[in-house]
């Protein structure tokens, strides 16, 4: 199976958000039913109980959750966390009787079960006095993944960060990331309602776009794939914050379903990094309808 010491051990030096987007992002894939969305409202209300640390409260609405939809296999998770945090220990004892109820048999659904428990029992088990901001935000993190909530995230400096809303564990529609100087727009990441494409955009300080990409997050590998690449602006190589125009509609650089060579029509400014003899990687710039080696 796997050591639950380790699993505690790693938990204490990730981000709660790498955990809970690459290991839980796919348990709410299937089509919900009346009964399942009734449940999940009422678990809902179990998890904002538990986040403020009133345990009795959330147990109460997870076990008429659990009375509505049966099937409702993340409300153990819940269970799981409030054993651990009210019975010293008890839910983590209880894992692998989680592991049985709520994966029916699947391993891979198992560990992510258990990796999202141990991970919300490692943030709330600190003293709420004694939790760094780290952990303030791990907590805030969770809350909003489990409750359909919208998450909001500071740089230290106090500028926001992150702006985006989760439903059913996933986040959906456009997500916001600011910069940390100036709080301006850098990134923005839209979630399709269906599908597996999701629009990247870049912005420059000033606002305008620097490149879109368009990723498939759920390929037929399992993992990321790019499928389309457009240039506004390019980015200086080894410059921070310094980019060449483009075009003010933008250039199409990779296109996956047709893809194409850079040609004489390719507009100037844009650099193309291609390997030469002995593997070595140049640099080279359209100008003029010609690829000439990009000088620094």
């Amino acid at each position: 199976m796997f050591d639950i010491d380790e699993v505690i051990h790693q938990l204490k030096h990730l981000s709660i958000i790498i955990i809970f987007l690459f290991l839980v992002s796919d348990l709410h894939s299937q089509n919900p039913t009346d009964l399942s969305i009734k449940s999940h409202q009422v678990e809902i209300e179990g998890w904002n109980h538990l986040f403020d640390e009133d345990y009795e409260k959330a147990t109460e609405f997870f076990q008429e959750a659990l009375e509505i939809d049966s099937t409702n296999y993340t409300i153990y998770i819940g269970i799981v966390v409030i054993g651990s945090l009210v019975n010293d220990g008890e839910g983590e004892e209880n894992l692998f009787y989680l592991i049985d109820k709520a994966a029916q048999g699947d391993e891979k659904l198992a560990e992510h079960y258990a990796y999202l428990a141990i991970a919300i029992i490692v943030d709330l088990e600190e003293p709420a006095q004694d939790r760094s901001n780290y952990t303030k935000k791990s907590i805030a993190e969770a809350r909003a993944f489990l409750t359909d909530g919208n998450y909001i995230e500071y740089h230290d400096n106090g500028e926001k960060y992150i702006e985006g809303q989760y439903a059913n564990m996933r986040q959906v529609g456009e997500w916001k990331y600011y910069h940390v100087d100036g709080g301006y727009l850098s990134k923005t990441v839209v979630y399709p309602d269906t599908g597996s494409y999701v629009t990247y955009r870049r912005f420059k300080s000033d606002g305008d776009i620097v490149e879109l990409e368009i990723w498939d997050e759920d390929d037929l590998r399992g993992r990321s794939s790019l499928v389309k690449t457009i240039i506004y602006w390019q980015k200086v190589p080894g410059k921070i914050g310094e980019y060449l125009f483009v075009a003010k509609d933008g250039f199409c650089t990779y296109d996956f379903h047709n893809q194409f060579k850079l040609d004489e029509n390719t507009p100037d400014n844009i650099i193309e990094e291609i390997f030469q003899l002995g593997n070595e990687l140049k640099l080279f710039i359209w100008k003029n309808g010609e690829l000439i080696p990009y000088e620094k």
